[in-house]
């Protein structure tokens, strides 16, 4: 911890900080302990695993949907065969 030396009593400090004539912190830690941060992290916690839950959906509908487009592309890609094949004469009786 650092500590800065100061000649004048706590409660001289303390009654120029309500004038507002003083403003240096005692020491390090106090001027941190002016910073304080409220969150609920329970509720960021919630969040943070909604969002990674909807995040997984996403990714098991996107390969679904590759899975439906392969194979509409095979399908599309069979009958293009089937179609040639026949053009060239095959498959006449």
């Amino acid at each position: 911890m650092i500590k800065i030396y100061n000649e004048k009593s706590i409660k001289e400090i303390n009654e120029l900080r309500d004038k507002g004539l003083y403003n240096a912190p005692f020491s390090v830690l106090e001027e941190m302990n002016k910073i304080e941060v409220k969150a609920d992290t329970k509720k960021l916690e919630e969040d943070i695993k909604d969002k990674e839950e909807a995040s997984a959906m996403a990714v098991v509908e996107i390969y679904e949907a590759i899975d439906v487009a392969k194979k509409e592309i095979q399908e599309a890609q069979s009958q293009a065969v089937i179609e040639i094949y026949e053009s060239i004469g095959g498959l006449n009786d």
